[in-house]
């Protein structure tokens, strides 16, 4: 039993300092009275490893069907057909698109 309690009191004390360390991303020197602060180059180098590109939209910015209006969306999920859902948690909504992103069913979410 007490073996089994140091190993875990030393693991617990690893932990915290391994999550307590903090890595510094830029150094701070006071020249003349002015803080100057110096970023750390980019991990990765000065280009970007990363490409997006646009696919497409749904809906408008001046949209007045309420299908395309969302508010807090908290979840993204395609099927197997290409459909799109939705949860759309600040209208309380469950909301699906087919595959060209025409609205097709809307799912309330109620308390009970």
């Amino acid at each position: 039993m007490t073996r089994k309690l140091i190993f875990v009191y030393y693991a617990l004390l690893l932990l915290t300092f391994a999550c307590g360390q903090k890595t510094e991303m830029y150094t701070e020197e006071i020249i003349d009275g002015v803080r100057h602060v110096n970023n750390y180059p980019p991990l990765w180098g000065d280009e970007s490893r990363v490409g997006l590109e646009f696919v497409r939209k749904i809906g408008e910015l001046e949209e007045e069907n309420e299908n395309y209006l969302m508010y807090r969306i908290i979840d993204v999920c395609l099927d197997k057909e290409g459909n799109l859902y939705v949860v759309d948690n600040g209208n309380r909504r469950i909301q699906v698109f087919d595959f060209q992103r025409i609205s097709v069913y809307e799912y309330k979410i109620v308390e009970k």
